[in-house]
C-alpha cells in the first residue's frame, strides 16, 4: 500500500489532481474503508469503490463539501447525482 502522499491515490497511485476527483466523504464512510495511518491520504473514486465493494452513490458523499472542482471526472459527477 503506499503511503499517503499530496494528491496520490494510495491504492492505485493515480494523480487525483489529474483525475480531477476531489470530494469529501461522510465520516462514517471513509472511516469504514481507511486504516488509522492513513487518515490523511487520498484514494480516487475507483479505489473507494473497490475498498467499498460497492458503487458509490450522493448519500456517501459529505454535504458540506458541495462544490465540485473545475471540470471534474465523469465518474465523479455520476456519483455525486450530476
Amino acid at each position: 500500500m503506499a503511503t499517503p502522499n499530496g494528491s496520490k491515490c494510495m491504492d492505485c497511485e493515480l494523480n487525483t489532481s489529474r483525475l480531477r476527483e476531489h470530494f469529501m466523504l461522510e465520516q462514517d464512510v471513509w472511516e469504514s474503508i481507511i486504516r488509522l495511518s492513513e487518515r490523511d491520504g487520498m484514494l480516487c473514486v475507483g479505489c473507494v469503490e473497490l475498498r467499498l465493494g460497492r458503487t458509490l452513490t450522493p448519500d456517501d458523499f459529505d454535504p458540506a463539501w458541495r462544490h465540485l472542482s473545475p471540470q471534474p471526472s465523469a465518474m465523479l459527477l455520476s456519483r455525486r447525482g450530476y
